[in-house]
């Protein structure tokens, strides 16, 4: 319907408001299980680290991004059934565990991979002002990383849906997930940019707050993008519905009808 971003995140508070509870709960866990692996790790290869464990350390930052990831996949399920007024629950947000956990790693993969490439001249830049530090390669240092910025930028608005795709359509697969995503993005890349934008002032609030700001504009943000996934995908929006925190009201007892 090509709702505009102030609607959608109206839609987004109005889901919300009243229901802020395992939204907050869910949005915590995702951070806390993340940051206590990478506490973990840290105080046991200590600060004065070897080349292996220099390695190791590594490794574990990369595999606590995909846990992060497959984390905000339980987030992301959890705020598609808020918007479509289906039952919800605290332990969603372990969805992308219980449910083929390789299928998100791979979203994941794939989505970095993809990132990594538009970060290409940046890398390429930074590596040519390092080798020589003359004006010249100064200057192409700073072209390539802008270059690299807007090719990123593009990259996460066009790749931003997989996700949500690899949730919704458990049959297809991960490549196909990026495809639809690729093609459902055509005439909304500039709206969904807007909606990143509109939330820059709220960032740096959560900021003076020590973060803390981040567990109530989270779940804001999380169900804005959820409605404007549903809003480009052209599935209804029931803004008329109350959310169901209850799964013990569904007809399946507990089980959810999860996917569409």
């Amino acid at each position: 319907m090509n709702r505009p971003s102030g609607e959608l995140k109206r839609i987004a508070r109005g889901n919300l408001v009243g229901h802020y509870g395992i939204p907050i709960c869910v949005t915590l866990i995702a951070i806390v299980i993340p940051f206590v692996i990478q506490l973990a790790f840290a105080f046991v290869l200590g600060t004065d680290q070897t080349a292996i464990q220099q390695v190791i350390f590594l490794i574990a930052e990369i595999l606590t991004a995909l846990i992060s990831y497959v984390l905000s996949a339980g987030v992301n399920f959890l705020h598609l059934n808020i918007a479509r007024k289906r039952p919800y629950q605290i332990s969603m947000v372990l969805f992308g565990f219980m449910e083929h956990p390789d299928r998100f790693i791979l979203t994941g993969l794939l989505q970095y991979a993809i990132l990594l490439v538009g970060m290409v001249p940046a890398i390429v830049g930074i590596v040519l002002a390092i080798l020589q530090t003359t004006i010249p390669c100064v200057v192409a240092c700073v072209l390539l990383c802008a270059a690299s910025a807007v090719i990123v930028v593009f990259i996460m608005l066009y790749t931003s849906l997989a996700l949500y795709f690899a949730l919704d359509f458990p049959a297809i697969s991960v490549p196909t997930c990026f495809l639809r995503s690729f093609s459902s993005m055509k005439g909304h890349k500039k709206r969904l940019f807007y909606i990143y934008l509109s939330f820059i002032g709220l960032g740096l609030l959560c900021v003076l707050t020590l973060g803390i700001g981040n567990l109530w504009v989270n779940p804001y943000r999380c169900q804005t993008l959820v409605n404007f996934y549903l809003d480009a995908t052209g599935q209804p929006i029931d803004i008329h519905k109350a959310p169901n925190p209850n799964p013990q009201n569904n007809q399946n007892n507990g089980r959810f009808d999860w996917y569409v």
